[in-house]
């Protein structure tokens, strides 16, 4: 899997924003949303599908606050990259009142899977 260094989750944040600049980054916050994200034990990913990450970055992005603003947005734009860069494009865009349940907690991690699961263009395998 390919996923997003800290540097492009920087820029794809500063690039949603009419200052073109990451507004109020929380660079621990970033980093620890990074290691969930890619993070494992042993040989045992926490996220080891193409949808359980892309279901990862929404989630932590949209809930976590990394930034002073734009949070959701970039959880979803971070999560359609990840997706495009691993082979598995959205089919149709993420629903925006998804994204504020995903935010404020009335959907959980699970849940996001199962959403993208129905968006994503063909059903994977795990690695």
């Amino acid at each position: 899997m390919r996923h997003l260094t800290f540097g492009e989750i920087v820029d794809l944040h500063g690039s949603i924003l009419e200052s073109g600049e990451p507004v109020g980054l929380d660079s621990g916050r970033v980093e620890s949303i990074l290691g969930c994200i890619q993070g494992g034990v042993g040989d045992e990913l926490y996220h080891p599908t193409v949808t359980e990450a892309a279901a990862a970055y929404l989630f932590y992005f949209a809930r976590n606050q990394a930034f002073d603003q734009g949070n959701k947005r970039t959880g979803v734009i971070a999560c359609d990259i990840f997706l495009d860069l691993n082979g598995s494009p959205l089919q149709s865009e993420i629903d925006p009142d998804f994204v504020v349940a995903v935010a404020t907690g009335t959907r959980d991690k699970p849940a996001v899977v199962a959403y993208l699961s129905n968006l994503i263009a063909y059903v994977e395998s795990a690695p």
